[in-house]
């Protein structure tokens, strides 16, 4: 998830109009409405919105400044346990510093965390990747990337012990088992697996859907987020159904090859069930359209779909070497 203030968590408008000499893109307007969920949440919490920043930024009003950010009810937490996920994300575990505990979220939701650097005061949209069920505290990712001030601060080791202002639960990217029918399919890349693991946990607690399958993409093997918890949860039962597919796949690799496309979706995806199934997309944002394109192409109603692209709309896509969580801990400048 990018910083909060780029826009981060662009959401998606949709599928594509076959008229005469118009093209629209599938899922615009659902990949457009996180970024006003997200506006809506900075605003609540921290009282700013700056889309041309790369973060959102409330200035110290000096000596006497409040210890917290200003606006709504962010809650004190104190950064528990730390881990290294893959060379470029780490995740946190948060517990409540004081009495108050963290308002209970949905999987799929967001958190937005809070830190001063150089004397302003930052924020930074974290997807959850705890499930409900677990409590008092919630555990968060950090995918750090180039350019991103706040993720390489929080993900330093010496955030250990630290108390943290965050403020929550936001997002609308999220699966309601009990008014869900038919298949759950998440889809996701990269570090969009995140709030797509929070989902998978919380549907099988409560028992619903009946089938559950995740098409996780990445571009090496060692880039595939929540690898061993994932593969886990594919072993406990039937329910839950993992595919992992690389685009630079070793030569002995036994997983899917290549971008989640049209042709791999009708390889795991019956097509009696795909109609019926309830579709959450998560990704970079040229990916949630390809993937919104091939769905529609296969016929999925555009209702049963929802999508959250991660990254900035107000900037192109670059292609940005990681920045690795080894070397932040190595003591790696912002």
């Amino acid at each position: 998830m990018t910083e909060a203030g780029a826009g981060s968590k662009a959401g998606a408008e949709s599928v594509s109009g076959k008229g005469a000499g118009v093209l629209r893109v599938p899922g615009w307007d659902l990949l457009c409405r996180g970024a006003d969920c997200l506006r809506t949440a900075l605003s609540t919490v921290g009282r700013v919105w700056r889309p041309a920043a790369s973060c959102s930024l409330l200035p110290l009003a000096g000596a006497g400044a409040p210890a917290m950010p200003l606006g709504a009810d962010p809650i004190p937490m104190r950064v528990v346990q730390r881990h290294v996920e893959t060379l470029d994300t780490a995740t946190l575990e948060l517990c409540p510093a004081r009495e108050r505990e963290f308002p209970r979220h949905a999987g799929g939701q967001f958190a937005v965390v809070f830190v001063e650097l150089g004397g302003v005061r930052a924020a930074r949209a974290c997807s959850i990747t705890s499930p409900p069920q677990r409590v008092p505290g919630i555990e968060i990712a950090v995918p750090v990337r180039p350019g991103a001030r706040v993720a390489r601060h929080l993900a330093r080791p010496e955030r250990l012990g630290e108390t943290l202002w965050v403020a929550g639960p936001f997002g609308e990217f999220t699966y309601r088992p009990e008014s869900g029918r038919g298949e759950l399919v998440l889809i996701a890349a990269g570090s969009a697996v995140a709030p797509c693991l929070a989902i998978v946990e919380e549907a099988l607690a409560v028992r619903r859907p009946e089938r559950i399958v995740l098409l996780q993409a990445a571009r090496y093997e060692r880039d595939l987020l929540f690898r061993e918890r994932l593969e886990v949860l594919a072993r406990a039962g039937g329910r839950f159904r993992l595919v992992q597919s690389l685009t630079r796949p070793p030569g002995a690799w036994g997983g899917e090859r290549g971008r989640i496309d049209a042709a791999m979706i009708e390889r795991q995806v019956p097509a009696s069930r795909r109609r019926s199934a309830t579709w959450l997309v998560c990704g970079p944002r040229m990916m949630c359209w390809d993937v919104l394109f091939a769905l529609d192409d296969l016929g999925v109603p555009r209702e049963r779909v929802r999508t959250e692209a991660f990254g900035s709309p107000l900037e192109p896509e670059r292609e940005l070497g990681p920045v690795r969580v080894a070397e932040i801990a190595a003591g790696a400048g912002l």
